[in-house]
């Protein structure tokens, strides 16, 4: 499956993007990844749930600055529902 570039206010994110067999609409699932970031794991995942008939899409959440940084971030940013993580995630899920 693909990386993608998904666009928001602040510049693209990077995304891997799985998609299930066959047509039309179907339910989908923003995957978020854990501390470790954008893994082969988690793209295992997207993989598994796009076999299950879901649209996945995994974003990189840490593509913007050092890992450490982008964690504290993150976790900060998801809490308050605002700020440049949390618009990501926004971004990615519309």
């Amino acid at each position: 499956m693909p990386e993608v570039m998904i666009p928001t206010r602040q510049g693209d994110v990077p995304a891997y993007f799985a998609k299930p067999v066959g047509t039309g609409p179907v339910p989908g699932v923003v995957v978020i990844h854990d501390i470790i970031g954008m893994s082969t794991d988690l793209r295992n995942h997207a993989d598994c749930l796009a076999g299950e008939g879901y649209l996945a899409v995994a974003p990189d959440l840490f593509h913007w600055g050092g890992k450490f940084a982008c964690i504290r971030a993150v976790m900060r940013e998801t809490a308050a529902r605002q700020g440049r993580s949390f618009d990501d995630i926004e971004a990615v899920r519309t």
